[in-house]
């Protein structure tokens, strides 16, 4: 998902940690054993299911004039919604034609990832947006020296920087989003629709699963603070709704 080169950035982060290995530490090894798994499953699904794969080594804007109109019953877009990328308007303008209508498929969709649109909405707010939820980052960093995070450069400011989109309030934000680039007109100009629940992919994946003080809340916090996950990747699935 992230930009990087670390192969732990491109699977779920819980998931592997949670693979049993004789090292308990050795986060690679659990992926190794993770994806042979995957993998494994991956292959024998495949042994059963008649499948042909096409590549197109073209820019996505140029899709629709290769690809048929009405024909997918999935598409997915990576994060060329993103405001920096194709943005939002523009991606289902042009790929949303490509997928089927709802009378010939209800289920047809397709499915963005949204990585910088909580952080954009946090960076264009006022003081308070920018301030993160320090009395639950200190339940989650006791051992914190506040003295310290008066050093910009040390290393507890860098953790807790780090460890502030954890805790944040991702909900209200994406509503922010939605509200700035006015969704609203997109569906109304593009006749499409976001559903309202996601049915093939997780909306949050890497948000945490527990809250503070719950078992196991504390071991999640490490794992999803020592990713180069931000925890504020959304997952945003569409449909046309003509």
């Amino acid at each position: 998902m992230d930009d990087k080169a670390d192969p732990l950035d491109g699977w779920p982060i819980r998931e592997v940690a949670r693979e049993q290995t004789m090292a308990k530490e050795d986060l690679y090894g659990k992926l190794y054993m993770y994806l042979r798994r995957v993998f494994q499953q991956f292959l024998d699904s495949l042994a059963r299911t008649e499948i042909d794969i096409e590549l197109l080594n073209v820019d996505a804007i140029q899709l629709p004039e290769i690809l048929q109109k009405d024909k997918y019953a999935r598409i997915e877009v990576s994060n060329i919604t993103d405001a920096g990328y194709l943005g939002t308007r523009e991606t289902l303008r042009l790929l949303s034609p490509l997928l089927q209508p709802p009378q010939e498929n209800s289920h047809a969709t397709i499915i963005s990832a949204y990585l910088n649109a909580i952080m954009e909405m946090v960076n264009q707010g006022n003081d308070r947006d920018q301030t993160p939820n320090m009395d639950l980052l200190m339940q989650f960093l006791p051992d914190v020296d506040i003295f310290s995070l008066l050093r910009p450069e040390s290393a507890q400011s860098l953790k807790f920087w780090d460890a502030r989109t954890i805790v944040i309030d991702r909900h209200k934000f994406f509503e922010r989003y939605i509200r700035v680039f006015r969704f609203d007109q997109i569906f109304a100009d593009l006749q499409v629709a976001m559903k309202d629940l996601n049915t093939v992919v997780e909306a949050w994946p890497t948000k945490p699963i527990l809250e503070r003080g719950q078992k196991g809340s504390q071991d999640e916090f490490n794992i999803l603070l020592g990713s180069n996950y931000t925890c504020v990747e959304r997952f945003v699935e569409w449909r046309r709704t003509k």
